[in-house]
Parts: structure tokens; C-alpha cells; sequence
């Protein structure tokens, strides 16, 4: 396939996986992560989420800390590599109607295959969760940040801050947990550009739904 430019790609890729880590982990313990979905769009006459797909990896260091990596297969198609990394840190644990509450510092990467062109996005994220059950319901608000001073078709960047609101659940089933994230990202920009039109009820920002599913491999004993 035809290689698409970052600087392209970054307006549908950013918000592109769902919250990674939502509790941290137990020590010891290892998780491996995969996920469907992303913003929605109006496309071919379609209102459809862009089909990004990624696998990561979860590992607690100890209770309280827990690192992921990712890769991202969507981007290979387009001819760009694409990972992100991250530390998330459990602050609360949930007690009644008391949340949890958990700090994530994660990096997305995007770099080109045949092309010196990268990209980087900080992101951080701050998720409230609740145990209702065994299932788990949260609230996460968070931030990507824009380092890059020109964005597609080397317009200025005027936009460094991208906010999203983030609502989902996660349900488990034996070593299994699924996901189902629902976002909305980007609610200080424009919703429609020159690459794509974001399917949202408001002038500005964008939908997103995500599905994961995130085995266990290994438990603390």
C-alpha cells in the first residue's frame, strides 16, 4: 500500500487504542492486551470507527506500578511503524463508593519505514474506577499533547492540548477480561478537516469506541 505521511496519519491515529491500564497490576503479574476500534467517521457513506488494531503487553512491577508497551498493526498498512509506552500508577484503591484511582504517563511513537519522518505524543491520564461486582466501571479523563510545530499538509500547529473524556467497563470471564471504551476526544477543535469527518453530535471533537480483550499469563503466586 501506498505510504500515507505522519503528518496525515496523526489525525485519525491519536486516541487510537483504548485505556490501557485501568487497575495496576498485581507484582508479578502479566497481561497481554488486544483491541479493535477507534473515532468514528462518516466514510463511504458509512458512520464507522477507524479500524486501528494494536497488541500490548501489561507487567506489574510491584502493587502499585504497573508498564505497558504496544505496537500497532493498523499504521504497518500505511507503511509506518507505530508503538506506545507507558507507567501507570495506582494512587487509591476503591473502598464503597470511594473510586480508585490510577495516574498513567504513557508515549506514542510514530515513525515512518521508508521515511526520516516521526512523531511523539506525551499523554497523560487520570482514571477513577469503581468495582461493581466482579466487573469494573471507570471514568478517565486525559490529555495528548502535540510537540510537533506544523501538522498535515504543513499547516501550523495552533493546537498542542488534545483533551478526551473516557467511560467503560471491564467485564472478566475466567483469565479473560473484554473491554468496551467509549470516548470523546478532541472537544476543542474543529470536527471536520481535510482528511476526514468525524462523526460526533457536536461541532467539534470526536466520537470513539474501542473493544479489548486482555488475557492473564502469568499471576503472582
Amino acid at each position: 500500500m501506498k505510504y500515507a505521511s505522519i503528518f496525515l496519519l496523526a489525525f485519525l491515529w491519536i486516541g487510537c487504542t483504548p485505556t490501557r491500564v485501568v487497575e495496576p497490576l498485581s507484582k508479578g503479574e502479566t497481561k497481554i492486551q488486544g483491541h479493535f476500534g477507534g473515532p468514528i467517521i462518516e466514510f463511504a457513506g458509512l458512520t464507522i470507527p477507524i479500524p486501528s488494531t494494536s497488541l500490548a503487553v501489561q507487567h506489574g512491577l510491584n502493587d502499585k506500578t504497573t508498564i505497558s508497551a504496544g505496537v500497532h498493526f493498523t499504521s504497518m498498512a500505511f507503511q509506518n511503524w507505530q508503538v506506545d509506552l507507558g507507567i501507570h500508577r495506582g494512587f487509591l484503591t476503591p473502598a464503597g463508593y470511594r473510586p480508585g484511582l490510577t495516574g498513567s504517563l504513557q508515549f506514542n511513537a510514530m515513525k515512518a519505514m521508508y521515511h526520516p519522518d516521526f512523531r511523539l505524543w506525551p499523554e497523560t491520564q487520570l482514571t477513577a474506577y469503581w468495582k461493581v461486582k466482579k466487573s469494573t466501571l471507570f471514568f478517565s479523563p486525559g490529555s495528548w499533547w502535540e510537540l510537533s510545530s506544523t501538522r498535515s499538509f504543513n499547516e501550523p500547529q495552533n493546537n498542542r492540548w488534545l483533551p478526551y473524556i473516557t467511560v467503560g467497563a471491564r467485564l472478566p470471564h475466567h483469565s479473560w477480561n473484554f473491554g468496551l471504551d467509549f470516548r470523546y476526544m478532541g472537544m476543542n477543535l474543529e470536527n471536520g478537516g481535510k482528511v476526514v469527518y468525524y462523526a460526533t453530535p457536536f461541532n467539534k471533537g470526536a466520537a470513539g469506541i474501542y473493544l479489548s480483550a486482555t488475557k492473564t499469563l502469568c499471576k503472582k503466586s
